[in-house]
């Protein structure tokens, strides 16, 4: 079985494993024009180093991974088992998850990007309106998202800044946007989505069980 059977959502690479770039976890200036391509980071599915696995025997890979001296650097998987790849997973030298590329629609892009750090997500990039171009930024930290960015005009400039400041309900976050154009958020502009509402409290940890009293003792030839 070959890989040429499996459709390559996001363009087949000539090399393997993440490259890196510009923002890997960097903080991005305000006001300045924002990169906002979406690349798709090589991922050699046609090495002589790879395992390909069919799960459901159709013929056709389900996944293939990609290996440079014995270490697993790149992995395509086809998640709906369409024949097309939907997930791109990248590794660092440890073996943890370096970076994820996610196609959504079945058009061949990333709609999806995730950047990892040691193992841990720290950013987003979305493209959410399909025009093939970058329009959120998503930042965590511990795992929870902290901050967003959004380019709603489509013009490359951050134009919206949201802050979650409500740990138990991500839905809450203080909203501000660029009102006079100058790439800034405005304060004037500042808007509490969960503005009266009272903070949600963290549900208790259950509690623990009562404890079991130790057995007696049995004397040496008595029965229970």
């Amino acid at each position: 079985m070959g890989v040429a059977s499996l459709a390559l959502g996001f363009g087949l690479g000539c090399s393997s494993g993440p490259t890196g770039g510009a923002g890997q976890g960097a903080q991005m200036a305000t006001g300045m024009p924002r990169d906002v391509e979406m690349k798709h980071e090589p991922c050699a599915l046609d090495s002589s180093q790879r395992q390909i696995i069919d799960a459901d025997n159709d013929g056709r890979p389900d996944i293939v991974r990609v290996f440079e001296a014995g270490r697993e650097v790149c992995r395509a998987v086809d998640i709906n088992l369409d024949g097309i790849v939907d997930t791109y997973i990248y590794y660092d030298a440890q073996g943890l998850t370096a970076r994820r590329e996610s196609g959504f629609d079945r058009d061949s892009r990333p709609d999806e990007i995730q950047i990892y750090s040691r193992g841990v997500l720290i950013r987003k990039e979305r493209e959410t309106n399909n025009d093939e171009k970058i329009d959120t930024w998503d930042y965590y930290a511990g795992g929870r998202l902290m901050r967003e960015e959004r380019d709603a005009t489509g013009d490359g400039y951050i134009d919206q800044w949201w802050t979650f400041n409500r740990p138990a309900n991500p839905k809450c976050a203080v909203v501000m946007i660029d009102g006079d154009g100058d790439g800034q958020p405005d304060q004037a502009t500042a808007i509490d989505l969960c503005a009266g509402e009272a903070p949600a409290v963290a549900p208790a940890p259950p509690a623990a069980p009562p404890a079991v009293p130790a057995a007696a003792p049995v004397p040496p030839g008595a029965s229970r």
